[in-house]
């Protein structure tokens, strides 16, 4: 049972590449590449972990372009 999914967060196309971030606790089954997408890119946790990501770095730009 090795089916590749993406990352859940909106601006990420990583792919999830263990079990480990989804998120049970929802219980919506959804999938995330590293711990800053699963919450959601809090300021302090901008950056995407994997290399060359920068989801974070727009999903922060949409919020100051709303704001």
């Amino acid at each position: 049972m090795s089916e590749e999914r993406t990352c859940a967060c909106p601006y990420c196309d990583c792919l999830v590449e263990s079990q480990t971030w989804v998120q049970d606790a929802v219980g919506d089954g959804l999938a995330y590449c590293c711990e800053a997408c699963q919450q959601g890119h809090p300021n302090g946790m901008i950056e995407c972990q994997h290399a060359g990501c920068d989801c974070g770095e727009r999903l922060a730009l949409e919020r100051t372009q709303e704001s």
